[in-house]
């Protein structure tokens, strides 16, 4: 768990599966949710961590970037991947 908007959130990939939520003291947030938060949050961070994951495969960073955001995607992340895509882009990588 963790706190962000002074909300208490628990992390879930079942986050939409979950038909009454309203009672529970804590809000659902799946990965992809949470990751754009991070992204919000530390948007710099994620684009030196993604920078660095690029740059461990070896390959040349522009090639690199499809497969991450790729894997990304496929893990349950499409809007993380998108932002991940557009931050490297940025950068020059």
């Amino acid at each position: 768990m963790w706190r962000f908007w002074s909300t208490m959130r628990v992390l879930s990939s079942r986050a939409r599966e979950s038909a009454d939520t309203d009672h529970l003291p804590f809000e659902l947030s799946t990965p992809d949710e949470f990751l754009c938060v991070v992204d919000d949050l530390a948007g710099a961070a994620v684009r030196n961590l993604g920078l660095e994951l690029v740059r461990r495969g070896g390959a040349d960073a522009r090639s690199a970037v499809g497969p991450l955001t790729h894997a990304l995607s496929a893990a349950g992340c499409p809007a993380f991947a998108g932002r991940v895509r557009a931050r490297l882009g940025a950068s020059g990588a």
